[in-house]
């Protein structure tokens, strides 16, 4: 039985508790899009970096979408954002959010430093 919190503006602790209740949605529909913000960043690199998360994938699936379009955009105050998250980020990140966070700095360059 899913729980719907209606919410649109999680802080991070509730992001943490919805990643490791598969039944808990923040909304019913398009819940990814609440999270395209830089500062959802970091915790969205914890969590899809770990394998004890439920919605570990989702989560890395969330970095990579909000990622691109943001490139794609070339928003450019959230692409720099991005970086910042990415370099000040120290937790143990895992094989794909490092190609992630690698791919994403290679994209901003190009589009920062053409």
């Amino acid at each position: 039985m899913y729980k719907c919190l209606n919410n649109v503006n999680p802080n991070v602790e509730e992001v943490r508790l919805w990643a490791y209740d598969e039944d808990v949605l923040f909304t019913e529909q398009d819940e990814d899009l609440i999270l395209y913000d830089y500062r959802y960043v970091p915790i969205l690199m914890e969590l899809a970096s770990d394998p004890t998360c439920p919605k570990d994938h989702y989560c890395l699936t969330i970095l990579v979408a909000y990622g691109q379009s943001q490139l794609a955009g070339r928003v450019t105050g959230a692409i720099n954002e991005i970086e910042k998250c990415i370099r000040q980020f120290n937790g143990p990140v895992s094989s794909t959010v490092k190609q992630w966070q690698q791919d994403f700095m290679e994209m901003s360059g190009l589009i920062s430093r053409p």
